[in-house]
């Protein structure tokens, strides 16, 4: 389950570092950008990869925060270790998350943007948060 959990961090990482290569014309807030062509787009193609993984993703917004909730369709067991694993790999990728909260603080014009990586068991349950 770690190799797994490890696996879709990677993918995360590379798939959502292309989402905000195109830039939105004119200013738009968090919650205009969820719904924007680029942002649907961008979910569409991810939930399109992560499905034969066994997980979906969303974006949510709240005020000035944009998560990006990954959620998997099986409940797994979360350990220490686990929320260690997935701490490291998020900070070993944290220019690329960092890089997209730029391109949000850019194309919102929102010096305040956090983006949060939220990972969810099938259960509903919290397996990992991180902020950017």
């Amino acid at each position: 389950m770690r190799k797994k959990i490890v696996n879709v961090l990677l993918s995360v990482a590379i798939a959502t570092s292309m989402m905000f290569a195109v830039t939105a014309c004119g200013k738009v807030t968090l919650e205009e950008w969820t719904t924007s062509k680029e942002a649907v787009t961008t979910i569409e193609t991810m939930n399109e990869s992560y499905a034969s993984q066994g997980m979906s993703a969303a974006f949510e917004a709240d005020g000035d925060v944009l998560s990006m909730v990954l959620t998997l369709e099986d409940t797994i067991e979360v350990s220490e270790e686990t929320q260690a694993a997935m701490g490291q790999m998020l900070d070993s990728q944290s220019s690329v998350f960092e890089a997209m909260r730029d391109q949000l603080i850019k194309e919102t014009g929102n010096e305040n943007v956090v983006l949060r990586i939220v990972y969810m068991n099938g259960d509903g349950s919290e397996i990992y948060t991180h902020e950017f």
